[in-house]
């Protein structure tokens, strides 16, 4: 996929607008320099949000991934569908102590913390179907439309 400028200035304008406390970035190890680069700019909007990176690359590299951009908040590890929502709701309560939720990597009190491995989901079918798959196919879509015209 294909990151353009034009991209990045309409999602940091949509941030805005809605003010998100948690903003979450997907990043295989194709997409991870432009997901960072996200990061950083929409720290520097909204420089109270809770950025999260998770999928693939993050996975594999997770300390790398954090020590990769300041602006980076929180890297989850493995299936991140129960993770990335108690990262939201312990944030949501101001909380902000991840110490007991299991998947992620942080930095907290200038250390990086690492806590265990989320269990795998076993049924699938218990995850409810998430609108975002549409979204990016439909940016995946018109992408390919530019590239082509």
């Amino acid at each position: 996929m294909i990151y353009i400028k034009q991209d990045l200035i309409k999602i940091v304008g949509l941030s805005s607008k809605i003010d998100p406390k948690v903003v979450g970035i997907t990043a295989t190890t194709a997409t991870v320099k432009n997901a960072l680069n996200y990061v950083n700019t929409i720290k520097k909007v909204l420089p109270n949000a809770l950025t999260v990176i998770g999928d693939s690359h993050p996975t594999f590299m997770p300390t790398k991934t954090l020590k990769a951009e300041e602006s980076l908040d929180v890297v989850v590890v493995g299936e991140e569908d129960k993770t990335i929502v108690e990262i939201s709701e312990e944030y949501e309560k101001n909380l902000k102590s991840f110490s007991e939720i299991n998947g992620m990597v942080y930095i907290a009190n200038n250390k990086i913390n690492i806590t265990p491995p989320r269990h795998l989901i076993k049924n699938l079918d218990d995850l409810p179907f998430l609108q975002g798959i549409l979204y990016r196919s439909k940016l995946i879509q018109s992408q390919k439309i530019r590239q082509e015209e």
